[in-house]
């Protein structure tokens, strides 16, 4: 039996490091995995000290990470017995798990296409773009190319017309061990996911929400199933690519998948968007992971059918499902580069990329966005339907316009003393803001003043002194007012004090 021991001799580079690549050992040895957590973070060079003294350690493999303090990696052994032993007994490990395929739970029964539908469903195949106001929304962008997205799946058919435009193929890659091309794809899945998010306009049947993107195909499955280790890989390789977004529209129900993909999801600096599962499980019950991971960089996607309710058979929780988008009833892409329209009225695999193309639009026009504003725009950009209530965190079904919409044409409702209600009459966008007022209103001791936006009557709060309020040199955000100098107040005067510039107070 061929073994291969860890050397003391390690060079550490700023290149991201790996020991002993696992795609490059013998077929013919008998190799064990296991996904190791320990109970810390840790030094790479220290974890290979754990380990260099056992001959029955063949690899330790990092997956990709470029981080030099980890706590989750894979260990190959090629004596099973031992190393369950070990990892048992050592009192680093919080948790170890043997690293086989896991059957994805979304994907296995997906392939609904090519079905004749009945006449109402069938004549509403671009409902899905009308309920969301995607077609609205393009009118401000259709073009994503300067944002990348991840598409971890079972390939992503690389020859399709409809992608040719969007795919990266130098980036792209398969994490599969003995794997073929990531621009191959036995099962179709992957093909139909990518299609969603960037299918060619008008040359076909499908529509993309975004053209152009810069797609990068992630293959980490041949037949829907899937190691832990793979995923890892797949999503470490995508923060050294600088990926912006990661499409997964697959889910597991093993809590392992949880356990050992939370430092990868964790460490990755773009959103993943992440499919909620249509097996009609209480999420908060039973949850699916990686959308069920308590973490701030995901967005967990419920699937509505096609007439705009969230679909009865798929997974239900007013906590675990952050967003509803459209599930089916559209065209999608097949792996032999033609489209088949889909019979299902609500799969979640087909709604996570619909986020994940609104979120590359918007990102397309932000390019420095951070995660949490990207998130945050999304979850707040919904149409709150009395359907939709206690169903999410959100408790609403995307709507593309409102994410995209810049150009807000305001009014202001007066609410109370403290606040004022902003909306836009175009998109509905609305916040709940503190009054603004001048910045002499206060000086004499007056306790009131009128807004300047809504025209309402504005409370300063407690008088310390009669000048406590006098703020001639600079605009403040004061006991949720906005009192501003006096040169912010010529400005407001003559229409000069844009919104962006009143807003930017109450966001810092």
């Amino acid at each position: 039996m061929i073994t291969k021991i860890i050397l003391v001799s390690l060079v550490l580079s700023s290149s991201p490091l790996k020991l002993f690549n696992a795609f490059s050992r013998d077929l013919n040895e008998q190799i064990n995995s296991f996904m190791v957590k320990y109970k810390k973070i840790n030094n790479k060079e220290k974890i290979i000290n754990d380990f260099k003294h056992y001959n029955w350690v063949s690899e330790i493999d990092f997956l990709e990470s470029s981080k030099k303090e980890i706590s989750t990696f894979l260990l190959n052994t090629n004596n099973k017995e031992k190393a369950i032993e070990f990892l048992s007994s050592f009192n680093k490990i919080k948790s170890f798990y043997e690293d086989v395929e896991t059957k994805d739970s979304l994907t296995y029964e997906f392939n609904d296409k090519g079905e004749t539908l009945k006449t109402s469903k069938a004549n509403s195949y671009r409902r899905w773009i009308t309920d969301i106001n995607l077609d609205k929304a393009w009118t401000i962008r259709k073009d994503a190319s300067n944002v990348r997205v991840g598409v971890i799946d079972g390939g992503i058919y690389g020859n399709h017309p409809d992608l040719t435009n969007s795919i990266n193929r130098s980036l792209s890659k398969s994490f599969v061990f003995g794997s073929n091309s990531p621009l191959e794809d036995e099962s179709g899945h992957g093909t139909s996911v990518a299609g969603i998010i960037a299918a060619t306009h008008d040359n076909n049947n499908s529509y993309g929400v975004c053209s152009n993107v810069d797609l990068v195909s992630l293959k980490t499955s041949i037949n829907n199933s899937y190691t832990i280790s793979d995923l890892c890989r797949a999503i470490n390789y995508a923060e050294s690519i600088d990926c912006d977004i990661i499409n997964m529209s697959l889910g597991f129900y093993d809590y392992n998948y949880g356990t050992y993909l939370e430092e990868s999801i964790r460490n990755f600096s773009g959103l993943v968007v992440c499919a909620a599962g249509n097996e009609n499980n209480n999420l908060d019950i039973k949850p699916i992971y990686p959308a069920c991971l308590d973490l701030d960089n995901i967005i967990s996607v419920g699937a509505t059918n096609y007439i705009d309710y969230p679909e009865e058979k798929n997974n239900y929780s007013g906590s675990e499902i952050d967003i509803f988008a459209p599930g089916g009833s559209m065209y999608l892409l097949e792996n032999d580069g033609g489209e088949a329209l889909s019979s299902t009225t609500g799969y979640t695999s087909y709604a996570t990329p619909i986020i994940s193309g609104i979120a590359a639009l918007y990102l397309a026009d932000h390019l420095n966005t951070s995660t949490e504003v990207l998130k945050n725009r999304i979850m707040i950009s919904v149409d709150k339907l009395s359907q939709f209530k206690n169903q999410s965190l959100s408790e609403g079904r995307i709507n593309a316009f409102k994410v995209l919409h810049k150009n807000h044409q305001y009014y202001y409702e007066w609410l109370n003393l403290k606040q004022h209600e902003v909306l836009c009459a175009e998109c509905d966008y609305s916040a709940v803001l503190g009054h603004m007022v001048s910045s002499g209103d206060f000086s004499s001791g007056n306790k009131y003043a009128t807004c300047l936006l809504c025209g309402g009557r504005a409370e300063m709060g407690l008088v310390i002194n009669p000048h406590s309020y006098n703020n001639s040199f600079k605009t403040a955000l004061i006991n949720g007012l906005l009192v501003l100098s006096e040169d912010d107040y010529e400005k407001f005067l003559k229409g000069e004090l844009y919104e962006q510039e009143i807003f930017s107070y109450f966001n810092n």
